[in-house]
């Protein structure tokens, strides 16, 4: 038992640690480079910056999201992807971009620049969202091989998605945006562990409700 406990913090600490040296450095990357941090300035490079760790983190995971059936119909899966991106495409590249943010927002878009939703915007958001969501997956997964409960689970990444949004705040959140981010993703963590473990293709389904919160902020950001 004591083994197995090592194995989840172990693993946990992983999937924290990874995701915060991401993040880190591609602000200090791009800093450094001159760039200005955002996915709608520099769309390709931060795509394909999240995508090698993308893949980065699915080979060092691999043995924990093999332990389960993740997918269990492709087409479906393929099907409901195909419809997802093409919604959130046609959001991102027409839609909102010709809708302005309502003035009374006092937030700078410079910083947020989620909320001013530049055209390619979701083009490396896909990237982004798909690295957090293998590391949220390895988390889900290797926590039920504990606890064998779906509720158990969901209380652990409770605390863990709700802590780690905290640190926000650390790369220029204000205080407001950085709760805002923790209650979506304590919901999230209330969520999360039921589709990917109970739900079929449930890793998908996740996969479009964390893109929802961002849709929901570029919402509420326009009135």
């Amino acid at each position: 038992m004591r083994q197995k406990e090592g194995n989840l913090a172990w693993v946990t600490l992983q999937c924290i640690s990874l995701w915060i040296f991401v993040v880190v450095v591609y602000h200090s990357v791009f800093n450094v480079l001159g760039f200005d941090v955002g996915y709608g300035t520099h769309p390709v490079e931060s795509a394909i910056y999240f995508a090698l760790w993308t893949i980065v983190a699915v080979i060092a995971f691999f043995p924990i999201l093999r332990s389960r059936t993740l997918v269990d119909n492709w087409h479906r899966a393929l099907l409901w992807g195909s419809v997802f991106v093409s919604v959130i495409g046609t959001l991102y590249l027409v839609l909102l971009p010709l809708t302005p943010l309502d003035s009374r927002v006092p937030l700078d878009t410079t910083r947020y620049w989620f909320l001013a939703t530049e055209p390619f915007f979701f083009f490396p958001k896909f990237f982004d969202i798909a690295l957090q969501q293998v590391l949220i997956t390895v988390f889900i997964l290797a926590s039920f091989r504990k606890f064998e409960s779906v509720t158990t689970v969901a209380f652990m990444a409770l605390f863990v998605f709700g802590f780690t949004h905290l640190l926000l705040v650390f790369i220029g959140f204000d205080l407001g945006m950085t709760l805002l981010f923790s209650i979506f993703a304590c919901i999230g963590a209330l969520i999360f562990p039921y589709l990917i473990i109970r739900v079929e293709n449930g890793v998908i389904y996740s996969y479009a409700l964390h893109w929802l919160w961002y849709i929901i902020l570029a919402l509420l950001a326009r009135g």
